[in-house]
């Protein structure tokens, strides 16, 4: 066995195997590296790109919100006495609610649903914070008109006002020292109301919330607190139009014949005075229905302020019209408004029109008429403004006086166009005696006298003719020494 030196055997592999792995890692690890740079700088981007987008959907809710708080604001400088303080802490509440929204802090459906209604009522606050703004402003005139009525027809009954509700109005139209400030408020379904706080300085008064159309309750009546007199005046305007008409003939208003009756009066001095009077009786029966009517047509509560203040009989309460004795009472104030509405439109004792005469025993009833009784009617003319040339009018004086009067005309040609020549009268000691377009009004008493009392002397004619002619040429009627100017139950006018 020969000897052999031994050999050594050295690994040059494995060094170059961890050469390669450690470039591989490295390469790795760089790469790793690399793409965690990259998607570090893809979300830095992101953020800030969600960051600015953020941003800019705060800043508009912001821009949005200060705008609303802008229109509170020029609403309140133009009413500086009211507090809006609760609604600038509703409308600071839109930009919070508007960013939850929009960046996605809230995702319950429902919640979502609930936060959009809100959203909307807070943004129509400053309209409609505006227009209860003007509301209220008309509303104030309103009630000014309505206050100043007080105690009367379309009036505040203040009989039976509330005194606190009443102390709310006048501190609402800034008549008295109070508290009054703007509010929303949430119902208990959510709706938001806008309405006006009012508190009066009254000791124990914690205030009330009042919306407009609460308000407006108060004034019609609506609502117990403030009741309203009730305004009759277009029911009365029917009543009354039932016994009053225009004259077709003359224009003037006059009370129905079917309501007039004929009533003989004996003086003192033993004249006799003839008037067309009212029939009172005809005239209730005609315009009971109505003024019942009327009276059942209003509630209790109006029936109770008209009463108590219209009416004034003696004071009832709302309990005395409740149940059968309620109806009972209903039906005698029925007849108390219709005494009344008799009595304020002078239909009591209410005389159309007069004429006086002697009355004659059958002793002289030959004698020659008496002078007193031409006196008289020349006093009853003097005042008639149908003392003219027109048929129509001179006819329903001659009816009023026991004459009748006949149309004349010179030819076929004046009668077929109706162009009267003259008025006749009858006949005076075996003449025709007749009233002509150029007549006087003296002259046409003078010519009435002279039928009327035809057995009269000369001389007593030439006294009456005195009087008469005291009437001034062409005024119609003589005018009394009084000469202001009034008017009666119809409206037409009155010398006085």
């Amino acid at each position: 066995m020969s000897y052999r030196n031994p050999q050594q055997v050295v690994d040059t592999q494995t060094g170059q195997h961890y050469r390669n792995l450690q470039k591989s890692l490295s390469s790795t690890f760089a790469g790793v590296a690399q793409s965690y740079k990259t998607e570090q700088d893809k979300l830095e981007k992101e953020q800030k790109q969600r960051e600015a987008k953020n941003k800019a959907i705060v800043d508009f809710n912001q821009k949005q919100e200060d705008a609303m708080m802008g229109s509170v604001a020029k609403l309140k400088a133009k009413n500086p006495t009211l507090d809006t303080s609760a609604i600038y802490d509703m409308v600071d509440r839109y930009s919070d609610i508007k960013n939850a929204i929009d960046l996605g802090t809230i995702t319950d459906k429902a919640e979502l649903r609930k936060m959009r209604e809100q959203l909307a009522q807070i943004k129509s606050i400053p309209d409609g914070l505006n227009t209860s703004l003007v509301g209220f402003g008309a509303l104030s005139e309103d009630f000014t008109e309505y206050m100043a009525k007080a105690g009367k027809k379309g009036g505040l009954d203040l009989k039976s006002a509330d005194p606190t509700v009443l102390n709310h109005l006048n501190v609402f139209l800034n008549k008295s020292k109070g508290e009054r400030k703007f509010e929303t408020q949430f119902d208990e379904n959510g709706n938001m109301r806008t309405g006006i706080f009012i508190k009066s300085n009254e000791e124990g008064d914690k205030g009330k919330f009042y919306t407009k159309d609460e308000l407006v309750s108060y004034m019609d009546g609506e609502t117990g607190g403030l009741p309203k007199i009730y305004d009759d005046t277009k029911d009365s305007e029917e009543m009354k139009s039932l016994i009053v008409g225009k004259n077709i003939e003359t224009g003037r208003t006059v009370v129905k014949e079917d309501y007039l009756i004929e009533k003989k009066q004996k003086r003192e001095d033993g004249t006799i005075e003839v008037v067309k009077a009212i029939d009172e009786s005809k005239v209730k029966n005609s315009l009971r229905p109505l003024a019942t009517a009327t009276i059942k047509s209003l509630s209790d509560r109006e029936l109770l302020s008209y009463y108590n203040n219209v009416l004034d009989g003696p004071k009832i309460s709302i309990k005395d019209l409740e149940g059968d004795m309620g109806s009972m009472l209903k039906e005698n104030i029925s007849e108390i408004y219709l005494e009344k509405f008799m009595e304020d439109n002078d239909l009591v004792d209410f005389k159309k029109r007069s004429y006086i005469y002697k009355q004659k025993s059958k002793s002289n009833e030959k004698e020659s008429d008496n002078i007193e009784d031409a006196t008289s009617l020349i006093d009853e003319l003097k005042f008639d403004d149908r003392l003219k040339f027109d048929i129509d009018n001179f006819r329903d004086l001659a009816s009023d006086i026991g004459l009748t009067v006949n149309a004349e005309y010179n030819t076929q040609e004046d009668a077929d166009s109706n162009n009267i020549s003259r008025l006749v009268l009858g006949e005076y000691r075996g003449k025709k005696l007749s009233i002509d377009k150029n007549d006087k009004p003296y002259q046409i008493i003078n010519k009435i006298i002279r039928i009327k009392y035809p057995r009269l002397s000369e001389a007593q004619y030439k006294q009456l003719t005195k009087e008469a002619s005291k009437l001034k040429a062409g005024e119609g009627v003589l005018a009394p020494a009084n000469n202001s100017t009034t008017t009666d139950f119809f409206g037409n006018p009155i010398q006085g």
